[in-house]
């Protein structure tokens, strides 16, 4: 899956933030209704505010100052480790 989206953006050229960019990942990832019901969600004034109001949490919450932003609730919530970039999933997991 990484391997096509790399492939969309940058050998492609398909912006990520078009419909096309999205549309060809369906068949990999989601069936043409799951893609169209989701983009339709996408635009939808209350999943944007609530786009909205989680950013500000995280950066009121937790310090985060750019995405993606990554919480780990540890030891039943005792312990919050918190992870900044797309690149982190090694580090994650030695948490």
């Amino acid at each position: 899956m990484t391997d096509l989206l790399q492939r969309r953006c940058w050998v492609d050229h398909i912006p990520p933030v078009t419909q096309e960019f999205f549309t060809t990942l369906a068949p990999a990832v989601f069936t043409p209704a799951q893609l169209q019901d989701l983009l339709a969600k996408s635009v939808e004034a209350d999943n944007k505010a609530g786009v909205k109001t989680d950013a500000e949490n995280l950066a009121k919450n937790y310090g985060a100052f750019g995405f993606p932003w990554t919480v780990l609730h540890l030891n039943e919530g005792r312990r919050v480790e918190t992870f900044f970039g797309a690149d982190r999933m090694e580090s994650m997991s030695f948490v």
